[in-house]
């Protein structure tokens, strides 16, 4: 078990997601410092080409469960997603998070202007 505290630097955690022994993606975990310790941000991307094959539904919750495990002082969780990225959404909501607010006009993705919808997680009891 990790342990952090209010000082010193983040602490950040990154795995590839591999399909077929190659590198696809990535998920990770960021644990933030100062007054912020006790909250983690997830984050996670998948290839094109993968998209839809439900790889990212079947990570992220051991993730997410892994995370509360390892890190013992964490009690939240964040996430942010693309507003049009509806899937990604989803499966943040099969991971334990709730949809908490929303951003406008915090990202450029393909020349166009979005917001981000805010997630959150709070360590089960």
């Amino acid at each position: 078990m990790l342990k952090t505290g209010s000082q010193g630097p983040a602490i950040s955690t990154n795995f590839a997601v591999a399909f077929k022994d190659e590198a696809s993606g990535s998920i990770g975990l960021e644990v933030q410092n100062g007054v912020y310790f006790r909250t983690a941000k997830v984050g996670y991307w998948l290839g094109l080409e993968h998209w839809g094959k439900g790889i990212m539904s079947r990570l992220v919750p051991p993730f997410v469960q892994w995370a509360w495990e390892s890190f013992d002082v964490l009690g939240r969780l964040n996430a942010e997603t693309a507003e049009t990225n509806l899937a990604s959404g989803k499966v943040l909501h099969k991971a334990g998070f709730k949809f908490e607010g929303r951003r406008p006009d915090v990202v450029c993705k393909n020349r166009a202007i979005l917001a981000v919808l805010m997630w959150g997680a709070m360590k089960p009891r």
